[in-house]
């Protein structure tokens, strides 16, 4: 049997503290001085800059890439924070389905799901707690892996940790902001480095898709 990942949040304080705790702990990667980063290469636009850096905690390495976006803070948190799961499809590239979890408050939980990544490879899927919160200008769209009882692991599928996934928004002026996405997660299962580093590579168009949602 395929295993579950992350922890059973039963009650929205039990959600809030898991997301504070993981939102806390990746701040320090979201700063411009943060050292140890690597860019990588990509085909999406040459104005998203894109890096990546070892996860202290193991697996593959985390991500991080930031991009300027003709819309205001307020609008690109609305498209992130979508409960519309045919609108998360459009700007997250890979992902083939999903579905709404649940709402718990101002938390939501998704399940989606990825066509599988090679020949002879299972796709793989998540079921990851969302939260935003405003900071000043600033907002954050941040999210972990959870396990919940509506969301067994699907026949055939690996169930991926996203460890956490945090997006902060800076205003640049009335209708634009800077984006930054922080990433850590692990896809599980032996996957060939070519694979893995092919997916890295293909995150940089979530930007691409997010640009071209925000324009309709």
């Amino acid at each position: 049997m395929a295993a579950e990942v992350g922890p059973v949040c039963k009650t929205h304080e039990e959600y809030k503290k898991l997301l504070d705790e993981k939102f806390e702990g990746c701040q320090q990667y979201l700063k411009e001085d943060d050292a140890g980063w690597t860019p990588i290469s990509h085909k999406e636009a040459k104005d998203i800059q894109m890096w990546s850096k070892p996860d202290p905690t193991g697996g593959v390495n985390m991500v991080k890439f930031s991009a300027p976006m003709a819309a205001s803070v307020d609008d690109v948190l609305n498209v992130l924070g979508t409960k519309d799961v045919n609108l998360r499809l459009k700007f997250n590239p890979d992902l083939a389905s999903g579905e709404l979890v649940e709402e718990c408050e101002d938390i939501v939980v998704f399940c989606m799901r990825s066509s599988a990544p090679g020949f002879m490879i299972s796709p793989r899927e998540s079921v990851i707690a969302f939260s935003r919160r405003k900071d000043g200008e600033c907002a954050y769209f941040y999210g972990t892996s959870v396990s919940h009882p509506k969301a067994p692991v699907g026949k055939n599928c690996v169930r991926a940790e996203s460890k956490v996934v945090c997006f902060k928004l800076e205003p640049t002026g009335d209708h634009s902001c800077k984006l930054t996405r922080f990433t850590a997660m692990d896809p599980k299962g032996n996957l060939p480095s070519s694979i893995v580093n092919a997916f890295v590579a293909k995150q940089a168009a979530v930007i691409t898709k997010l640009r071209e949602v925000l324009a309709h």
